[in-house]
């Protein structure tokens, strides 16, 4: 069986596995949330580019993601932050209590992100 995008490849109690997650992560485009813009995004967190101020680690808040199509409200804690430019940080957040519809409407928004890589590809063959 192929592995979905929630599944992990690699075990994640492996001593050779330096990415220990408990979900898989899709890379993602066009996807914004009221932190900034999701950079990647699986059934446990995602990371986040953003422009304010990040939440510090350990600090609880809401997140609302939403695509054209889909929309959630999820409860989060902040499990890491980093500067990555002048007024810019990546923050990794972590979902907390996550309901069926949740987790529904996050596969949504994660199968829009496989799609979109997928159109996005333009093979050198076709280039005249």
């Amino acid at each position: 069986m192929r592995p979905g995008w929630n599944q992990l490849v690699t075990d994640p109690s492996s001593p050779a596995n330096p990415n220990a997650r408990r979900h898989g992560r899709v890379l993602c485009r066009d996807i914004a949330c009221s932190l900034g813009v999701v950079q990647d995004l699986s059934l446990s967190g995602m990371r986040v580019r953003t422009g304010q101020k990040p939440p510090k680690p350990g600090q609880s808040f809401g997140v609302d993601i939403r695509t054209g199509e889909e929309r959630v409200y999820l409860h989060c804690v902040a499990r890491w932050a980093k500067r990555c430019g002048i007024f810019r940080h990546e923050v990794g957040v972590e979902f907390v209590n996550l309901g069926t519809e949740q987790r529904r409407s996050l596969t949504a928004i994660a199968r829009s992100c496989v799609y979109n890589e997928l159109v996005r590809y333009v093979p050198d063959s076709d280039a005249a």
